[in-house]
């Protein structure tokens, strides 16, 4: 699950939000405004998108890098 992945990151600092990034007082308030259990979600386009980046980043780095799968989001 995309937005489970993206707490356990931040809760571990494995995903960390630098102060200098574009819109990151915007971010941190979705990140914030996020609530796992209710869809009825709003402005919350920012943390999907590092939500999503995230999750392509953790499986990158648990399949081996021999090409399997390669050109394939899994």
């Amino acid at each position: 699950d995309l937005l489970n992945t993206l707490k356990v990151l931040l809760e571990n600092n494995t995903l960390q939000i630098p102060a200098g990034l574009a819109h990151t007082k915007e971010l941190i308030d979705e990140l914030k405004g996020l609530n796992l259990t209710n869809s009825q979600r709003t402005h919350d386009d920012l943390a999907i998108a590092v939500s999503l980046a995230a999750y392509r980043a953790r499986i990158q780095m648990t399949q081996p890098p021999n090409g399997i799968n390669k050109g394939r989001i899994v």
